[in-house]
């Protein structure tokens, strides 16, 4: 068991002694299935822990980030030709700007406290920021983009 990744996330593995290339606990057996485990209840008892945002009981990143988003104001928005970002703390600052299918449009590092974006050459619609401090605690920001 690895704990404690990413969203809270874990990395669970198992190793079944004596068994075979089968799925554990199949009901159509055969030479070499292990009936130690039900491997279908072990992966639901695995994934029924998340969600697309990660670990359903995992509070403190969300809350960590939630505080945090109080401290970076993005504006206008929507925005047409540029729109501005205000961190409140000094520091390297990752910047990772994604459009609505995740494909990320730009990334960088950033140190002031202010900053502008040019959007002149983006698509119209929604993109997904995500401020990643120096000490790894995440702000998330949505801005739209109209033309």
């Amino acid at each position: 068991l690895y704990k404690d990744g990413d969203n809270c996330a874990d990395v669970e593995h198992f190793k079944i002694i004596g068994g075979d290339h089968t799925w554990p606990g199949n009901f159509i057996g055969g030479a070499g299935t292990n009936y130690d485990i039900n491997g279908s209840m072990e992966i639901w008892k695995f994934f029924s822990k998340y969600d697309i945002n990660g670990k359903i009981e995992c509070i403190t990143d969300l809350t960590r980030t939630l505080d945090l988003s109080n401290l970076v104001q993005l504006f206008p928005n929507p925005a047409k030709e540029n729109f501005h970002l205000n961190i409140e703390s000094k520091g390297n600052h990752v910047i990772t700007i994604s459009n609505a299918l995740g494909m990320i449009v730009t990334e960088t590092t950033i140190t002031e406290t202010a900053y502008t974006f040019s959007v002149k050459n983006w698509d119209a619609g929604l993109y997904h920021i995500v401020v990643t401090l120096e000490n790894g605690t995440r702000a998330i920001k949505r801005l739209v983009v109209t033309n």
